[in-house]
């Protein structure tokens, strides 16, 4: 049902409507907590300041945009050693990012979201969690620097 909110701002211009947990978390443990509030300063610092939820998943995008931005994530290009399980990345921080890089008007929406995330272990990966999505902000920033997303 949170579809409806991001969907007239389209038609207002924007290319790029995203859904934000705002500062209320329903269900999230305070782990989770306390390694979003982590993760958005950090980012914030050197990514995407004027965004507040980058990791809310709630994305939807025109096509034309998509079919531009997509193909300069330079996260799926990466040769990494063989993933077992899920993996962290920033990969809408990059997406985003890339995003704003190429002009496209982004909204961030207030939606309502309830954290239901059963993985299992939760919690006890966090400085290896922390410090993974510190490298992925990094590796957004020195691509930039270098040029990848020109």
């Amino acid at each position: 049902g949170e579809i409806k909110k991001l969907l007239p701002w389209f038609a207002k211009g924007f290319k790029v409507v995203i859904g934000s947990r705002g500062k209320t978390r329903r269900n999230a443990p305070l782990v989770r907590k306390i390694m979003a509030l982590a993760f958005s300063g950090a980012r914030r610092i050197f990514l995407l300041r004027d965004i507040k939820d980058t990791q809310c998943g709630f994305k939807a995008l025109e096509r034309e945009a998509a079919m531009d931005i997509f193909p300069k994530l330079q996260f799926f290009r990466q040769k990494k050693d063989k993933v077992r399980g899920w993996r962290v990345s920033a990969f809408d921080v990059e997406m985003l990012f890339i995003a704003q890089k190429l002009g496209y008007k982004i909204k961030e929406v207030e939606i309502e979201w309830n954290d239901r995330d059963v993985a299992q272990d939760k919690g006890k990966n966090f400085i290896r969690e922390s410090w993974a999505m510190v490298k992925e902000i990094v590796r957004i920033k020195l691509g930039d620097l270098r040029g990848r997303y020109v």
